[in-house]
């Protein structure tokens, strides 16, 4: 059997005419994941490698001693969350080095950044910052410490130079402040 063109034409005419109202009826198309918040490009100064000559007290991995951490900003998911990945080097007076991983978004909501933090020890924290202020960077947040009580925690970035900060975390125990780690971090080559 032989279909003339106008058949065809016309066949091709229905078939688009019935999914335009198809489309139409579905409603509008969802829309492309939202860009990432220009407020977290605050963070985009961390991005990059990074080492770092450190200190760390006394906790679950051993006594106090100094260590050598190499630490890597990089954008993740979409370029909504900068995630930093700490990783120390095994020593003899650190043969249990510390690895971590940091994650910072910004919650346009409430107006602030948000973090969340793992370790090779099982602990995590949470915390939030409003941002730089001047040349510092704070984090106020808590955790969950080794007996499974809630503590809290500051972690201070301070700026020097586009290729040098500080990083000193505290802990809030028994209602004092103390330091538990201090970094001086130079941008990697």
């Amino acid at each position: 059997m032989r279909v003339s063109r106008s058949a065809i034409f016309a066949v091709v005419g229905v078939v688009a005419a019935m999914c335009s109202i198809a489309v139409r009826a579905s409603g509008p198309l969802p829309a492309l994941p939202p860009p990432p918040p220009g407020e977290l490009a605050q963070f985009d100064y961390f991005l990059g490698n990074w080492q770092c000559d450190a200190w760390d007290s006394a906790s679950v991995l051993g006594p106090a001693h100094k260590a050598t951490t190499a630490i890597t900003f990089e954008r993740e998911l979409g370029r909504h969350w900068v995630v930093m990945h700490w990783s120390e080097e095994r020593a003899d007076d650190n043969p249990h080095p510390w690895s971590l991983e940091n994650a910072f978004a910004y919650e346009p909501a409430k107006k602030q950044f948000v973090y969340v933090s793992r370790d090779n020890t099982g602990a995590f924290a949470w915390g939030n910052s409003r941002g730089w202020d001047g040349s510092s960077l704070v984090i106020d947040g808590e955790y969950d410490d080794d007996a499974g009580q809630r503590a809290a925690f500051r972690d201070t970035y301070v700026k020097h130079s586009d290729t040098a900060f500080d990083f000193v975390t505290e802990l809030k125990l028994g209602g004092q402040w103390s330091k538990d780690a201090t970094l001086q971090c130079h941008k990697a080559p």
